[in-house]
């Protein structure tokens, strides 16, 4: 009983913390104090940013009308009180001298995907209350009229007027066929478990709807795309899909591009490099179909796998540009495999005129596969090529060449910042490692540059920690980083340390930026008095480049980790030997595939960690393998190890996996795994990501290893939910200020953590006096 009410006490004191917290952020704000303080946690959480795009970056929330008189942008901001991210639709004039806030047209729960109509309405795809929603938002009046309203609404694209809407739900009927639910006979008499497959079967299925805006009759005109697939002539009342469909309207309402899944591929498609790849690991190719709405025929307009962005088309509905791998038996194909590229990072950019069949390069150093270009004209069209540069190509006799290129006069500006433009104008979002985001206009005309709006004016009152440039060298492969210095900084000591293991290209770093890749907090510990190493990704960098610089030695695909190893101890062993570390209180963060990176290090390292975090990741061990169900996942793992782990190859697993080589981590360990909306409710019914980290959460606990594992069953990958985005940030920071500084807060909400914590300390003293004894027997003679 004691327990519980001590429980129910630290719940209700975090919830008032998080409500002075925001408070005194809004105060702030709006006194406008310019003195500076340090950077918490929560200031972290509270960043506003420029919505990320809806679907793998590829649909627009910066958006320009076509006369250039107005910028529409989605806003996402973090509302702790209610514990949600807001989403709001602004409006903002390009003629703007100085920086001002814009106008807000609308609010929902997500909001995504704009597009201009005329120069006087704006449509989005907005989610309040569970229920979807496209709308068409008149910006002179605020007038906001609802095209369509369904359930799940996942994707849409409109005609030049907004007169055709093309949009996608999930096709429920398919998506029950694939989990049928248990009748009463079956519980009684037993059901098969079916064993996982790779074929599309198992994919998500989405069904396509066409509405015809008339204002000859009234109401709309809501049909279901039925199709033919352009490769079996099969009937296709739904598209299979990984990530989405791509929708693209034409201007005129007459053609629909997509992507989807094909049942089978014929066998020259399966031969291309891209396509074999991802069938060897148990992953469908996605092709680009093109749907006449007259015809009603399907045929691909480009021979490619996996197109990565939203076809763009030009004013006349006749070609369009789409970033993808090279068309299999081109020239650009055969450029790829000499240069030993595949897959995304063979990505350019292509012109294609359906029609005729021809198809041409724009751009072959496409700097985001999943950016599309800023503006397609008649004849030109422009490109972001990375950083603050863009390149204006124009079309003459087949050949897209160059004719001109922008700089645009801001610093260390993130390469893949977002931006829209016309023939005279780019607005965009500008951020850098040090800069939060806002919103600029760039004149193409006389090169001048104008702040529209800023998204977070507290910024100016923190002390963000200074960021130092470093670079080292592992395998011969120069690596470039970021080093962020305590505040009050001394020369004379020597700090401790916390490498961030994911990497960073640029962007705003007070926690991991717009993504919210949880735990991840440089900001606040460097405020902490604490050195934080993030290896930045310079605009050349490939990963096919970097495979050369792999160890060699290794089964399977294991050296991608044991590279990651040596790239971490190789930056401690560089910041020890100038002197400004010290390499005995140095600790790591690891998040997704860079927690494995994390595991796998503190169990081979010669470095000895002094603290750890891990946060949904995968592990490669046992327990996922077999509990995936997935022929995908046991495809992965077995190209890992080399192979099974069984057989001539489990003696990899036994090496390698952290199934084996728990006894060989001495690191304390606080493990993070979200749920995805499965709550662990029951012993018996324990989800399968919770499930899977027991693996190692139990396993360190037999061995005697420090470990505390936490669950957020409403999260997903990159969280969504502030208030659990700043218990992350928080217990990171509070657990390596523990381990590396022996610094407990004196606030009492957190006192039973760190009574758990001052226990787990004992364990840790007991495991060191253990391995000392251990390697004091060694030493002794026989």
């Amino acid at each position: 009983m004691i327990s519980e009410i001590l429980d129910f006490m630290t719940c209700r004191l975090l919830s008032m913390r998080i409500v002075i917290v925001a408070l005194l952020q809004l105060h702030i704000q709006s006194r406008g104090l310019a003195e500076q303080r340090g950077v918490t946690p929560g200031d972290c959480v509270g960043i506003r940013y420029f919505a990320e795009e809806g679907l793998a970056g590829t649909y627009g929330s910066i958006s320009l009308s076509e006369d250039g008189s107005y910028v529409a942008y989605i806003v996402r901001s973090p509302n702790l009180n209610e514990n949600r991210d807001e989403h709001e639709l602004f409006i903002h004039p390009t003629s703007a001298t100085r920086p001002s806030d814009g106008k807000v047209l609308l609010s929902a729960d997500d909001m995504s995907h704009i597009e201009w109509f005329g120069n006087s309405h704006v449509m989005a795809l907005i989610r309040r209350g569970g229920v979807s929603s496209v709308v068409i938002v008149d910006i002179l009046s605020g007038d906001v009229e609802t095209v369509v309203q369904r359930p799940n609404i996942l994707e849409y694209s409109s005609d030049r007027d907004g007169r055709t809407i093309v949009f996608s739900t999930p096709d429920i009927s398919q998506n029950e066929e694939l989990h049928p639910k248990a009748s009463n006979d079956r519980e009684s008499d037993g059901y098969p478990i079916i064993a996982p497959t790779s074929s599309s079967g198992v994919l998500p299925h989405r069904a396509l709807f066409i509405i015809r805006r008339s204002s000859a009759r009234p109401g709309d005109q809501t049909q279901r795309l039925m199709m033919r697939d352009p490769f079996s002539a099969a009937d296709m009342s739904s598209l299979a899909v990984i990530s989405g469909n791509y929708l693209s309207l034409s201007p005129d309402g007459t053609k629909l591009l997509f992507q989807y899944i094909p049942e089978h591929l014929p066998s020259k498609w399966i031969e291309h490099p891209y396509a074999k790849f991802l069938l060897s690991v148990g992953a469908s190719p996605a092709i680009m179909g093109l749907y006449d709405l007259n015809s009603r025929g399907t045929t691909v307009p480009l021979d490619t796998i996996a197109p990565s962005t939203v076809p763009v088309w030009d004013r006349s509905s006749s070609s369009f540009m789409v970033v993808a791998p090279s068309p299999f038996n081109s020239a650009w194909e055969r450029e790829d495999v000499d240069n030993g590229k595949i897959g995304d990072s063979a990505s350019r950019l292509f012109w294609v005129e359906p029609q005729s069949g021809r198809v041409e390069q724009v751009w072959d150093h496409v700097a985001n596969h999943h950016e599309k270009p800023s503006m397609v004209g008649r004849d030109n069209v422009l490109v972001h090529t990375g950083g603050n540069s863009f390149i204006e190509f124009q079309h003459s006799d087949h050949k897209w060449i160059t004719r001109r290129r922008l700089v645009i006069p801001l610093k260390n500006f993130y390469p893949y910042s977002l931006s829209s433009s016309n023939e005279e104008l780019i607005v965009g979002a500008y951020e850098a490692t040090l800069q939060p985001p806002e919103l600029f206009r760039y004149s193409m005309v006389d090169s001048s540059v104008q702040v529209l709006t800023k998204l977070n004016s507290i910024a100016d009152t923190m002390t963000l920690a200074p960021v130092e440039p470093v670079q080292w060298q592992v395998n011969g492969e120069e690596i470039d980083g970021l080093l962020f210095r305590p505040i009050n900084y001394d020369p004379r000591q020597k700090y401790p340390l916390v490498i961030q293991a994911t990497g960073n290209q640029g962007s705003f770093m007070c926690d991991s930026g717009f993504n919210h890749e949880p735990s991840f907090a440089p900001q606040p510990i460097a405020n902490a008095g604490i050195f934080y190493l993030v290896r930045r990704y310079p605009d050349s960098w490939t990963r096919d480049e970097e495979i050369k610089h792999y160890p060699r030695g290794y089964p399977g695909q294991l050296s991608e980790a044991a590279f990651q190893m040596e790239l971490w101890d190789s930056a401690v062993q560089m910041l020890s030997t100038r002197g400004v570390i010290d390499p005995a209180r140095v600790g790591i963060i690891g998040f997704s595939r860079t927690g494995w990176y994390t595991e796998f290090t503190l169990a081979h390292s010669h470095i000895h960690y002094l603290a750890a975090s891990v946060t949904d990741n995968v592990e490669y061990n046992l327990g996922e393998y077999w509990l995936s169900l997935s022929q995908a996942t046991m495809r992965g793992f077995d190209e890992m190890y080399g192979g099974p782990p069984y057989g001539a190859t489990l003696k990899n697993w036994m090496e390698y996996s952290t199934s084996f080589n728990l006894d060989r981590i001495h690191t304390p360990l606080l493990m993070a795994q979200f749920g995805y909306s499965v709550y662990d409710d029951s012993p018996g019914k324990v989800p399968f990501g919770l499930a899977d980290s027991y693996e190692t959460f139990i396993g360190l606990l037999r061995v005697g290893t420090p470990v505390e594992l936490y669950y957020y069953p409403n999260e997903v990958h990159e969280p969504e939910h502030p208030r659990a985005r700043l218990a992350m940030l928080e217990r990171n920071v509070d657990w390596f200020r523990f381990w590396l500084q022996g610094y407990e807060e004196s606030d009492p909400a957190k006192r039973p953590q760190y009574q758990r914590w001052e226990n787990l300390r004992e364990l840790r003293n007991a495991d060191e006096k253990n391995a000392v004894q251990m390697q004091s027997n060694k030493a002794k003679p026989n």
